[in-house]
C-alpha cells in the first residue's frame, strides 16, 4: 500500500510487459481523484489486460470487455466486446463528430475469414456487418444464436477478391408472436428489390 499527498514517481528503463512488471505495481486497486497521465501522446502504447469499466457498476464476466456505464449495476449478459449502459429513463446514444469539407462521420464493420493474425477473403454468403435490435422479454434478453433479431444485414454476394466485392442488403423483421426474425426485404447486387412473402422466395427474379 502506498499513500501520498504529493507526487508518486516511478522510473524504470525497462517497459512493463505485464501487470506484475514495471516501476510501480499494485496488486489491489489504485484510486485517484485527479487525472492519470500515462506515456507520451502519439508515441506510447498502453495495454490493459482484463475487463475495463468506465463509470459505475461492476465489470461483466466476459473476458476483455469494455463497459461504459452510468448506473451502478452489472450489465446483463452479452457476448459483445463493448457495452454502453445508459442512465434510467434517459436516452443512450453514441455521437461521432467530424469536421472539414471532405470527410464525414462513418461507421465501418469489416469481416474476413481466417484469423486476426492471418485473415483470408470473405466468402459468398458471409455477413459483413449488421445493425440489430433486441428487446427485453419476460426474464431477459434473448442472447442465443437461435433467436435471430430484426435488423439490417450486409452480405457478401460472391467470394471476395481485391477487385470483386459484390454485396447484397437484407432487412429482417420478426413476425408477431415469434422471437426469430425472417427476411422481409432483399436488395440484390443489381439493385432489384424483393419484398418477401410469408414463404420467402430465394430469387430476385
Amino acid at each position: 500500500t502506498f499513500i501520498a499527498s504529493g507526487n508518486i514517481v516511478g522510473a524504470s528503463g525497462t517497459a512493463s510487459t505485464s501487470n506484475v512488471t514495471g516501476a510501480i505495481i499494485s496488486t489491489g486497486g489504485f484510486g485517484a481523484t485527479g487525472n492519470i497521465n500515462v506515456g507520451t501522446q502519439g508515441t506510447s502504447v498502453h495495454q490493459i489486460y482484463g475487463n475495463v469499466l468506465i463509470g459505475q457498476g461492476t465489470p461483466s464476466s466476459i473476458t476483455n470487455q469494455l463497459v461504459v456505464s452510468n448506473v451502478p449495476v452489472t450489465p446483463l449478459a452479452s457476448n459483445t466486446s463493448v457495452i454502453i449502459q445508459g442512465r434510467d429513463n434517459y436516452p443512450t446514444g453514441v455521437t461521432v463528430d467530424s469536421y472539414g469539407t471532405i470527410n464525414s462521420s462513418n461507421f465501418f464493420g469489416r469481416h474476413g475469414r481466417g484469423t486476426a493474425a492471418s485473415p483470408t477473403a470473405a466468402q459468398s454468403g458471409d455477413n459483413l456487418v449488421s445493425i440489430l435490435g433486441r428487446g427485453y422479454g419476460t426474464t431477459g434478453y434473448a442472447n442465443s444464436d437461435s433467436y435471430l433479431p430484426a435488423g439490417i444485414f450486409v452480405t457478401a454476394a460472391e467470394n471476395f477478391t481485391d477487385t470483386a466485392q459484390g454485396t447484397a442488403l437484407t432487412l429482417l423483421t420478426t413476425p408477431l408472436g415469434a422471437n426469430a426474425a425472417v427476411s422481409a426485404v432483399y436488395i440484390g447486387t443489381d439493385g432489384n428489390v424483393l419484398v418477401q412473402s410469408i414463404t420467402p422466395s430465394t430469387s430476385t427474379t
